[in-house]
């Protein structure tokens, strides 16, 4: 995308904080060093962090795992000196998404109905 890019394109991380195996995104174990490789790159801009909950996390669980995507974006706040967006949270869960420093949820199910 780097190399084939002629505009900046934005994108966030996904971090695979659950540990869950049918999610997506890189390891906490990873996201240093591919956060620091993504800031380095002219062509894409990165814009934040977001994660995705087991379906059948507690309420326990999901503040846990909001609260480490909050954190690991607060730390690259520190680190680069702007705000990054925190994208965690859907229509069962905003609420707390919002506690935790969400700044993008998805509501899909909640504004179009659905299982």
């Amino acid at each position: 995308i780097e190399n084939l890019s002629e505009k900046r394109i934005e994108v966030m991380i996904e971090v695979k904080i659950s540990g869950e195996e049918n999610k997506h995104g890189c390891t906490l174990d990873d996201f240093q060093e591919l956060s620091t490789h993504i800031l380095s790159l002219n062509h894409l801009h990165l814009s934040g962090v977001f994660t995705m909950c087991p379906i059948d996390a507690t309420g326990k669980m999901r503040k846990n795992i909001y609260n480490r995507a909050s954190q690991l974006a607060y730390d690259l706040e520190q680190k680069v000196g702007r705000k990054f967006e925190r994208s965690y949270g859907m229509s069962d869960d905003f609420e707390l998404a919002i506690e935790c420093f969400a700044t993008q949820i998805r509501l899909g199910r909640a504004l179009f109905g659905g299982m």
